[in-house]
């Protein structure tokens, strides 16, 4: 028998298969209105986000005035090495939020790792 959080797979996965069920598990911990005061927990949550792209990425997670989760937003998509951001469009998606607070996230894609 098995505990609520055991996870059983009977096939084969690829690398991005198990970073893709991972990033599944991960976002249901993180739903709207969870609150993001520890780093640590963040920097996982982001991490499983963004881990799998093959190109950069710029994100935002929009908090409310206390901390809590209103969207998570992938903003700016770029090439292997790079990504234009435009902070203008960030400026405006926190506005259009309400957001309180902002996060910014920019993963460094698995190419440009070293």
């Amino acid at each position: 028998m098995h505990k609520q959080n055991d996870y059983v797979v009977h096939t084969p996965m690829t690398a991005n298969q198990v970073l893709e069920k991972a990033a599944e598990i991960v976002a249901t911990r993180y739903l709207r209105g969870d609150v993001f005061t520890n780093p640590q927990a963040t920097k996982e949550f982001l991490q499983y986000k963004m881990a799998s792209y093959e190109r950069e990425v710029f994100a935002v997670l929009l908090l409310d005035n206390q901390h809590r989760l209103i969207e998570y937003k992938e903003l700016f998509f770029g090439t292997i090495n790079a990504a234009s951001v435009y902070p203008r469009e960030v400026v405006k998606v926190a506005f259009n939020c309400n957001a309180a607070a902002v996060i910014f996230a920019h993963n460094l894609s698995f190419f440009h790792q070293h």
